[in-house]
């Protein structure tokens, strides 16, 4: 979360030539509602079991570099299926910055959703 996997996804996927798929957008135009919204009105848990399906579907796509949703390697063994269809990338970022960039972000955030600063360093930590 807030590490820059959309952004520097994108970059990298210019630089190697290949398509950019980004799976929150993508869940966002399949489902037609923002994650901060299907996680008010359904939840974590079926957000992430919708969000395991989308990534599933990318099994068979070659030349893209797909970022993911912040969570999604922690949940449903998705990190094995990440592993053994492509490539990962982790974008390491000190927890200092993850927290300016959290703290200050325009984008809505759903598990830091009503959080104070100090409770998103709480977060990140165990995140982390």
């Amino acid at each position: 979360m807030a590490s820059g996997k959309s952004v520097i996804g994108r970059k990298l996927a210019h630089e190697l030539g290949f398509s950019f798929i980004d799976l929150d957008e993508e869940f966002e135009r399949k489902y037609r509602i923002t994650i901060s919204s299907f996680f008010q009105k359904y939840g974590e848990p079926e957000f992430r079991i919708l969000e395991h399906k989308i990534l599933l579907e990318t099994k068979n796509i070659d030349n893209h570099v797909i970022s993911t949703g912040g969570g999604t390697p922690c949940f449903h063994d998705n990190m094995t299926f990440i592993k053994e269809n492509g490539v990962s990338i982790y974008l390491k970022v000190s927890t200092p910055t993850l927290i300016h960039r959290l703290v200050n972000s325009r984008k809505s955030r759903p598990v830091l959703k009503m959080s104070s600063p100090d409770e998103i360093e709480l977060r990140i930590a165990t995140l982390l």
